[in-house]
């Protein structure tokens, strides 16, 4: 009787570890099939806006087009000050100068954060242009811009010599960075001078060349500034960099 009792149990105990071990398959098989099922979405994290700057903040400048320093740029050129708000043109005072030392006439459009300064001419061709913002309040600076124009064909200058002759000496006794400015690119046998102009509008001339170096071409960059009329003096009050 007991080898009989003993047997049932060992059949039973079987039968309940095979019915367990099935169960466990399925489950397995039905959690896979619902990891890999096409069309299965997963919610991304939820992205907070950014909050809008308020019309109270700062007012500050961002970017500009053309890009301070930039040069050779277009003769009917916009000028796009980028703030980190919509601007008031009530707030702003603005003022476009050529050659840093004539006032040009121009007109605004603010588009959202964007204000565009719109000449009312055409830009003059190989000059110099400095756009300055401040608050009206108090004339704080919230930024500047400078570039250069691009060089058009030559044409014949039709102005009396004699008035020519006035204006480049002036410009060189007053403004000899002007006065140099004005003759860039230079590119001789000798050497390559170009003008670079730093984000406040400072002017840098970096001289290259392939046939001096160190002091020798220093002396011949010397001789070539004097000879176009400046003075020791006024060379040595000019921003060179040699590479």
């Amino acid at each position: 009787m007991w080898e009989t009792n003993r047997k049932y149990l060992i059949i039973i105990a079987f039968s309940l570890v095979f019915v367990f071990l099935i169960f466990m398959a399925a489950l397995m098989g039905m959690k896979k099939g619902s990891e890999s099922r096409p069309g299965a979405t997963v919610t991304p994290a939820r992205v907070q806006p950014t909050a809008p700057v308020p019309e109270t903040a700062p007012l500050s400048l961002v970017s500009t087009s053309p890009n301070n320093g930039a040069e050779a740029v277009g003769l009917d050129t916009n000028i796009e000050l980028r703030f980190n708000r919509t601007p008031r043109a009530s707030e702003l005072t603005i003022s476009l100068v050529e050659n840093l030392t004539e006032q040009k006439s121009y007109r605004t459009r603010i588009i959202d954060n964007k204000l565009v300064v719109i000449p009312d001419t055409p830009l003059a061709e190989s000059s110099v242009y400095r756009v300055t913002v401040r608050r009206a309040a108090d004339l704080e600076l919230i930024g500047e811009v400078s570039f250069l124009t691009l060089t058009t064909t030559v044409r014949e200058d039709t102005r009396p010599v004699e008035l020519v002759t006035q204006i480049e000496e002036r410009s060189r006794e007053e403004r000899p960075d002007i006065y140099l400015a004005n003759k860039m690119p230079y590119d001789s046998a000798d050497f390559r001078m170009d003008l670079e102009i730093d984000e406040v509008g400072n002017f840098t001339f970096v001289v290259t060349s392939n046939k001096y170096t160190g002091g020798l071409l220093v002396n011949r960059v010397n001789q070539w500034l004097q000879s176009i009329g400046l003075t020791v003096e006024q060379i040595e009050d000019l921003e060179f960099a040699y590479r």
